[in-house]
């Protein structure tokens, strides 16, 4: 018997360097992942444009943005990587964030 297996082109970032990214991208002092507890991996496919990235994730981006503190749910991530993409900040592909604190 054989494992079937997919080959994938993978971007891997240590959570402190997207931290630190997405807050000088966004103009901030700081940007914080919210909610993700430690020794874990999350995955975002960003490979394609997001054909259902609407006007809600460009809405909750600028809601996050006016807040005082910059922080974003782990699972909400993805908003934030298609919306670097849009903007020709990062390239497009399948992240994974490695959480590890």
């Amino acid at each position: 018997m054989e494992l079937r297996v997919r080959e994938e082109n993978i971007l891997n970032v240590d959570y402190g360097d997207f931290e630190e990214f997405v807050a000088e991208a966004y103009g901030k002092d700081s940007f914080q992942i919210l909610e993700s507890p430690n020794d874990t991996v999350h995955r975002f496919d960003i490979s394609k444009p997001d054909s259902i990235y609407d006007d809600f994730e460009r809405e909750q981006i600028e809601k996050w943005l006016l807040e005082e503190e910059f922080a974003v749910e782990c699972y909400s991530l993805g908003y934030l990587l298609e919306d670097l993409a849009r903007k020709d900040l990062i390239k497009r592909g399948i992240y994974l964030i490695d959480v590890c604190w």
